[in-house]
């Protein structure tokens, strides 16, 4: 698997009415692409266009369907948005479902094949990309909600089909040009949201650093301050319902630094096996990433320590246990479980199901998870399903 990919946008902290200015000069038509809530029922989406109509940009919104989120179906529909428009930029307004479709719409104008569903379908895991950069139109990200990190990741996770598990595409040239966080909307979210977004951040670091073979101790020592501050984040969120007003962007800077810091440089595998695991899973249940990590990492942690090296190495947490991390991340999970909505019981069949998915999808791009085979998966699925 490939390590991390350092590198991003240029992140401006400020209010939504700023988005002006990161534009690059001579900017005149714009697109402002949302999702029904973001856009509609919140009216972030008018907010902007009202003020970049007001300082002479030519405006038009469109909103994503609901049911198409984290499809390709939704960069599709915006590519059409952006040509039928002739935009010659794209305000990406949203989480990371809304930003993914803005990023693929806009590779689309210098490879068109890659919104091909056939493509996507047929493609196990990986969608092997070659992208060249494309100047028009400019991508601007405005991220709602922390969690997934698209607006600064040369990543996209989309699936071919409503229903279906997403693949992942990896081009440097899938970036956006510039983001604008403004923490003021993520105050809309309740505490689940905020606590669902926090595990999906804290996993992006505690998973590679628990599978990695290559690391320094200086790594080491960033990765466990990042995993220490989302844990105290996360745990004022258990308490109180959401991070204290000055620490919203905070939030979404860690997030940004899961993907971006020096701590990953050079870690291998770059993708743990649980990612790919979780993928399956969301897609067949609804249930988030971060509320399904959070209900797994017990599970995973008793079969590192068990010498299960499938899932991450017992040196590795180890040194979670030496740095006083390990008790804290369990508390956590079990706080998160204690606070989460109940889930629909996964019968038998269902674990079947996922667990070949699982295998169909990975196994030719991650070893740990061909080693496991699908009765491996499922064990850890019937683990997972004991104590949630």
């Amino acid at each position: 698997m490939d390590g991390n990919t350092q590198g991003g946008p240029a992140i401006v902290r400020g209010p939504l009415a700023g988005v002006a200015d990161l534009f690059p000069a001579h900017t005149n038509r714009v697109l402002i692409l949302s999702d029904e809530h973001v856009g509609s029922t919140l009216g972030h989406a008018a907010t902007i266009a009202d003020v970049l109509s007001g300082q002479g940009h030519a405006v038009e919104t469109t909103t994503l369907r609901s049911g198409d989120l984290g499809t390709v179906c939704s960069a599709l529909a915006a590519h059409d948005a952006l040509r039928s428009w002739r935009a010659d930029l794209c305000v990406a307004l949203g989480g990371g479902s809304v930003i993914d479709a803005a990023k693929l719409a806009r590779a689309a104008f210098r490879a068109p094949w890659v919104l091909d569903r056939m493509v996507w379908t047929r493609s196990a895991g990986r969608v092997t990309a070659t992208v060249q950069p494309t100047a028009t139109p400019s991508l601007v990200a405005v991220p709602t909600r922390p969690g997934s990190a698209a607006e600064v990741s040369p990543r996209v996770a989309l699936a071919p089909r409503p229903g279906a598990s997403r693949r992942l595409m990896d081009s440097a040239a899938l970036v956006p040009d510039a983001v604008l966080v403004d923490p003021a909307p993520s105050a809309a979210l309740p505490s689940q949201a905020w606590s669902e977004s926090l595990a999906e951040i804290l996993f992006r670091v505690v998973g590679p650093f628990l599978t990695t073979r290559h690391s320094t101790r200086e790594q080491d020592q960033e990765a466990i301050s990042l995993m220490t501050e989302l844990v105290r984040i996360g745990e004022q969120v258990l308490r109180d319902g959401s991070p204290p007003p000055g620490r919203r962007a905070d939030v979404f800077a860690l997030s940004s630094r899961t993907v971006l810091g020096s701590h990953s440089r050079g870690w291998y595998p770059g993708l743990p096996a649980w990612w790919c695991v979780q993928n399956s899973v969301c897609a067949h249940t609804g249930i988030t990433k971060g509320h399904l990590t959070a209900l797994a990492l017990p599970e995973l942690f008793d079969r590192i320590e068990g010498g299960d090296t499938s899932w991450g190495c017992p040196q590795r947490w180890r040194q979670l246990k030496e740095a006083g991390l390990a008790a804290r991340l369990r508390d956590y999970c079990a706080r998160f479980r204690e606070n989460a909505p109940p889930q629909e019981d996964w019968d038998d069949a269902d674990l079947t199901l996922w667990a070949r998915d699982v295998l169909r999808l990975w196994a030719g791009h991650h070893p740990d998870v061909a080693g496991m085979g699908a009765q491996g998966i499922e064990a850890l699925l019937r683990g997972i399903r004991a104590t949630a």
